[in-house]
């Protein structure tokens, strides 16, 4: 995966954590896009469809757990994996601290 790819994922990842109680959620700068169709979360990925359960927390939905299946949706079809974008988040972080002057 690209870095543009790693951060878009990280992005989409805060993006649906932060989402109120919307039923789909797209980008324009890569094709993406997250639909909540009967209980279920479906995900497409350049014309890919995956389809998944809704994770839940009690009755409400568990969009923490929602964004990490996406994010994996997204490695998937990328061809890449999550330890990856952890990575690249860590190295973007440790980058900052310096910057910042911030011992990590």
């Amino acid at each position: 995966m690209t870095t543009e790819q790693k951060g878009f994922i990280i992005s989409a990842m805060n993006n649906i954590n932060n989402m109120g109680k919307w039923n789909y959620i797209s980008w324009e700068k890569f094709p993406v896009r997250m639909d909540i169709k009967d209980n279920m979360l479906i995900t497409t990925v350049s014309g890919t469809e995956f389809k998944d359960e809704l994770p839940m927390r009690g009755t409400r939905r568990d969009r923490d757990a929602m964004a990490k299946v996406v994010a994996g949706r997204i490695c998937e079809a990328w061809g890449g994996t999550m330890e990856e974008v952890s990575e690249h988040a860590a190295a973007a972080l440790a980058e900052l601290y310096a910057v910042l002057g911030i011992q990590a």
